[in-house]
């Protein structure tokens, strides 16, 4: 990291600027288990506000909130199957 300092005598201003050659990511990346996790509250968001809750709907939903990585369509039918939360259910009964 490089930080410069410039004063102006006349003015009696310091002014301060660091940059830095390392790239620093603008989303976070998220694990496989919060991306999951993420999905079912998602589609129960969904269906609570009586909202489409596919697997497009919800895919859609998560690129909305810079989910990354962001899950493929057959990922998140794997996980509605998985909990239960298929044909307007929402959970195991």
């Amino acid at each position: 990291m490089l930080t410069v300092c410039l004063s102006n005598r006349t003015g009696g201003k310091i002014m301060i600027w660091t940059t830095s050659n390392k790239k620093e990511p603008d989303v976070l990346s998220y694990s496989t288990d919060q991306i999951i996790k993420l999905i079912v509250i998602t589609r129960l968001s969904l269906y609570n506000q009586n909202l489409p809750c596919g697997t497009k709907a919800i895919r859609e939903q998560l690129k909305n909130i810079d989910i990354q990585p962001l899950p493929a369509l057959s990922r998140i039918s794997y996980v509605l199957r998985k909990y239960g939360l298929t044909f307007r259910r929402t959970g195991y009964y």
